[in-house]
């Protein structure tokens, strides 16, 4: 089963690994890069706009806040996202508020957009996912 990682990426779209915490395989990244772009792609343009990319953030924020306290816990990551846990907490606090996640989030969204047109296009998922995972 796998699960968007915010810290990771991403929840969102933008870097995914395994519920397990496990590294994946190359191959396994592109496809789930691929099926996250099309479920991130609301209206099915072929782009990843802004809107789509905050509003897949925000799911993915929602679906890891288990004790629904608003915050993000170390308890509620997996050990692999632990470890950047404290890259986004900004003030460091020990937990990670929605503001704090989407800030980051934006700014990879930002990073992977390479031709700065405004949108990401599965190219660009794909480049970035790559870039952010040893050997691929």
């Amino acid at each position: 089963m796998w699960k968007h990682a915010l810290l990771g990426l991403c929840l969102s779209v933008v870097i995914t690994i395994p519920a397990t915490g496990q590294q994946i395989s190359c191959s396994s990244l592109e496809r789930f890069g691929r099926a996250t772009f099309a479920m991130a792609d609301r209206n099915g343009n072929g782009v990843v706009d802004e809107a789509e990319f905050a509003s897949d953030v925000a799911a993915g924020f929602v679906g890891l806040d288990s004790n629904l306290d608003g915050w993000l816990e170390p308890s509620e990551v997996t050990d692999v996202e632990r470890d950047v846990f404290v890259r986004p907490d900004v003030d460091r606090d020990g937990h990670l508020s929605f503001v704090e996640v989407m800030c980051m989030k934006m700014a990879e969204f930002r990073r992977a957009d390479t031709n700065q047109d405004g949108v990401l296009i599965v190219e660009e998922i794909l480049r970035f996912n790559a870039a952010q995972s040893p050997g691929c």
